[in-house]
């Protein structure tokens, strides 16, 4: 019913034809016609030729040929469409009843059945290929030429899915073959009339799956004979998939000189990949040159690519070569990382020098960060970024786990060094990413580095990998205070980190380097809490001599409360367990880390004071500046803390007896000359504030010491005590001519004569009584000369209390030896006497009261 019409049939008998006897052919040529002939007699098959092999490939022949002759009505016009397109839908499973026809007439084994398939169907791609491409030629025939192949494929795709999943499941040995003929036939129908590579068809994507099928069909071959290495996997893939990125670039649509093809760089990237990953992965085992090759060759993209030139018509490539040997870098060093922790025992130096790869790796991230290629700027800081970040956290996870694994009792000197060497390293990369702040070291990136070094340091102090834990603290802690002093004479626009935000971190920073050591002081050697005082000390000094330049405000503060806080806490730190000693301590240890501590807090406090003074004096009176009053009032806040503490720590120590009278005769003169000294050299309110609390703490060392009976003679402390009220009393009615004595001079003096009047009622010694007199009557002299009212009534009644005490004995003697009816006629008299002049004498005690009332 083939031939062509008008000759022998018309076209619509050849069309009532070709379905009329369509179902008979199908069911002649899919008929089993060997089964059925295996139920008859021998003679009954003979006869009628039954199972043949070569009556078999007789209908199948036929049939292929009428196929062929439809094929070639193209060339007539008039021809029935619909049947032509059945017709060819039937080519592939005829051509493969015809190769199995043939199989029997060969006696193949059975795997060869899904080879047939896979061929039927390769051949008939093939074919329709060719029509296509022929088609095209001719714009009046391309639209049968593509219905045509359509047709073909549509029939090979009919006998190749199921074909192909039937040689699957049934684990033919042969199965790697079919995968790759079946890859083969969806490459060959990927290809359009205008190519493979610069199509535009959509054909153009059944090449990914050919790429699948063929590589599916390499490894399962390759794993079928036990292949164990993995590159003959991976290599060949590798190659395809590059050698198909170089067709592309060289075919594609995109001109090679203007730009790069995606395609092609995607292709690129996944050759590589492929080729770098699977063998890094496998560099787990086996030979020690594996991995070091493999670094090596991943070295040298990395780096070629980042010093090469890049443009628009490279960038693409140069991005995959950098991007594969990023990873095969990672990778490489992750496994063998892996492997060295892995191995039992303690990582030896094989830890150290894994870590070379990522080296290299942060190499590539700064030599790609350096690029001038304006178009890819931000793809490349972003990489460069991830990948310096990325070896970063690399090594600090595996350093980490190398020194919280180890054995602490027989590595302890390694796991210290490299807990100490990897913060030490973050440290310097935050540092150099605070100054120098370009790709890839940015802000982020150096903040990600200290974040990397405090879960350093936290597993070392809490493994105990760092002993002293100073070695990790206190490089992290400064690293933080010079990346962000750095930072900002680097920008002092200051537009990224405020000062307040860059005081903020240099305080956290500050107090990580001195606070931990601070804080244990109280245990271990000395060396810590002689180091910890000394440095805080020096920090706190160095911060209020720095108030006074505005440029470097933002590090003078955190510098003074850091400072200060550390010796506050050593101080503590030490004495408090001195303080428990008792009644056997404190001994002069309490001493040795009290004066030292409140010295340095009162020349912290002095110098506050001292420059903040001079700047306001600095100013001028038409100035707008003021006194900086937060500085000036903390200054005389630590005055007031050293005082409180000293007095305070020294009470608290009067139990240990042998020690109890020499630190109260300290304390009192201490606190006296204190006194003295701030009165004489600071007139301010909170001057005199200070010099009050001295003068108070001095007393309430006298009141202390008088409940431990120290010290035996109460004039060792209340002279001093007096003197300085007597002085800074004296020194004030110079400077104020309305003051009066009573207030200024009254205190020193009650100090001075009351608690030896007071002694003096009791039995005293000859040195008292003698000097409680003379003082007493040279208080009333200066009195009368300098005309001071309290000087001289409070001398008049001490020394007649003096001279009632001393002459009391004699008085009761006298009292005693006379009866008492002529003391009470003594009294009459002199109440007559009294009485006769009593307008006298009430002018003059008038005259006397007014006359000590003008006094000062």
């Amino acid at each position: 019913m083939s031939f062509p019409a008008g000759r022998i049939l018309t076209d619509t008998e050849r069309r009532w034809a070709f379905w009329a006897l369509l179902a008979p052919t199908v069911a002649a040529v899919a008929l089993p016609v060997t089964g059925l002939a295996e139920t008859l007699p021998a003679g009954v098959r003979a006869a009628l030729l039954l199972g043949s092999p070569t009556l078999a490939v007789v209908p199948t022949v036929i049939l292929l040929g009428a196929i062929g002759i439809w094929l070639r009505l193209h060339v007539y016009s008039g021809t029935a469409r619909i049947e032509r397109v059945v017709a060819l839908g039937a080519a592939a499973p005829t051509l493969l009843a015809l190769i199995w026809s043939v199989r029997q007439t060969t006696d193949a084994p059975a795997p060869v059945d899904g080879i047939a398939v896979a061929t039927a169907a390769l051949l008939v791609c093939a074919l329709g290929l060719v029509l296509d491409t022929v088609g095209a030629r001719d714009t009046a025939s391309n639209t049968q030429g593509r219905t045509d192949r359509l047709a073909l494929e549509a029939g090979a795709g009919l006998i190749l899915v199921p074909g192909t999943l039937l040689t699957l499941a049934a684990g033919s040995p042969l199965a790697w073959l079919v995968l790759l003929l079946v890859g083969a036939t969806a490459l060959v129908t990927a290809i359009a009339p205008d190519g493979l590579f610069g199509s535009r068809s959509p054909r153009r994507h059944l090449g990914w799956l050919a790429l699948l099928l063929g590589t599916a069909g390499l490894w399962v071959g390759l794993n079928r004979v036990g292949t164990e290495a993995p590159e003959p996997y991976v290599l060949p893939v590798a190659g395809m998939l590059l050698v198909l990125a170089v067709l592309i670039r060289r075919f594609g649509r995109i001109p090679r000189a203007a730009a790069a093809s995606p395609a092609a760089a995607l292709l690129t990237l996944a050759g590589l990949l492929v080729a770098i990953v699977p063998l890094a992965l496998a560099s787990a085992s086996g030979s020690p040159a594996r991995p070091i090759v493999m670094a090596a060759a991943c070295g040298v993209p990395l780096l070629g690519s980042a010093v090469a030139r890049w443009g628009p018509s490279r960038s693409a490539y140069l991005a995959a070569a950098w991007t594969s040997g990023a990873i095969g870098l990672l990778v490489t060093s992750i496994v063998q990382l892996m492997r060295v922790l892995g191995a039992p025992g303690a990582p030896d130096a094989r830890l150290e020098c894994w870590l070379f790869p990522l080296a290299a790796a942060a190499a590539g991230a700064f030599l790609i960060g350096a690029r001038t290629d304006p178009a890819t700027l931000r793809p490349r800081t972003i990489a460069s970024i991830m990948l310096l970040v990325l070896a970063l956290a690399t090594v600090t996870t595996a350093e980490i786990a190398a020194f919280t694994g180890a054995d602490m009792t027989d590595d302890t000197a390694v796991t210290a060094v490299r807990a100490s060497v990897l913060v030490l390293a973050l440290g310097v990369v935050h540092v150099l990413a605070a100054w120098r702040l370009r790709a890839p070291l940015t802000m982020a990136v150096g903040w990600v580095a200290a974040g990397l070094a405090g879960f350093a340091l936290m597993s070392a102090v809490g493994t105990q990998a760092t002993e002293p834990f100073e070695f990790v603290t206190v490089p992290l802690g400064l690293a933080i205070v010079v990346g962000q002093v750095l930072a900002g004479r680097a920008r002092p626009a200051d537009t990224e980190a405020p000062v307040a935000v860059r005081a903020r971190w240099i305080t956290a920073g500050l107090a990580l380097a001195l606070l931990p050591g601070a804080v244990v002081g109280g245990t271990g050697d000395l060396l810590r809490p002689v180091l910890a005082l000394t440095i805080g000390g020096a920090f706190a000094v160095s911060g209020a001599l720095l108030l006074v330049r505005p440029r470097w405000a933002f590090l003078a503060w955190p510098a003074l409360g850091v400072g200060a806080l550390t010796v506050v806490l050593t101080a503590a730190s030490r004495i408090q367990p001195l303080l428990e000693l008792a009644p056997n301590g404190p001994d002069t240890r309490l001493e040795a880390w009290l004066l030292p501590s409140a010295l340095i807090l009162a020349a912290v406090g002095t110098g506050l004071v001292t420059v903040t003074r001079r700047t306001d004096e600095g100013t001028g009176p038409g100035r707008s500046e003021a006194t900086d009053a937060p500085a000036l009032r903390l200054g005389y806040v630590l005055l007031v803390l050293a005082i409180v503490g000293v007095l305070a720590a020294e009470v608290a120590a009067l139990g240990y007896e042998p020690l109890a009278t020499i630190r109260v005769i300290l304390l009192v003169w201490t606190f006296s000359a204190l006194h003295l000294a701030a009165f004489w050299c600071d007139d301010s309110r909170l001057g005199r504030m200070v010099a009050w609390v001295a003068i108070g703490a001095g007393g309430g060392a006298v009141v202390a010491g008088s409940a431990y009976a120290a010290p035996a003679t109460v004039e060792i402390v209340s002279v001093p005590l007096a003197i300085a009220l007597l002085a800074t009393g004296w020194l004030h009615l110079d400077v104020t001519p309305a003051a009066r004595s009573r207030r200024w001079l009254a205190p020193g003096l009650l100090v001075l004569l009351v608690p030896s009047v007071l002694l003096d009622i009791t039995e005293s010694p000859l040195w008292r009584v003698v000097g409680l007199g003379l003082v007493a009557t040279v208080v009333i002299v200066v009195g009368a000369v300098r005309k001071l009212q309290a000087p001289f009534v409070i001398g008049a009644i001490v020394l007649m209390l003096h001279a009632v005490a001393q002459l009391w004995p004699w008085i009761s003697l006298a009292y005693g030896a006379v009866t008492w009816w002529l003391w009470l006629g003594v009294g009459g008299v002199i109440l007559i006497v009294l009485a006769a002049r009593y307008e006298q004498r009430i002018a003059n005690f008038k005259a006397i009261s007014m006359t000590i009332s003008a006094l000062r």
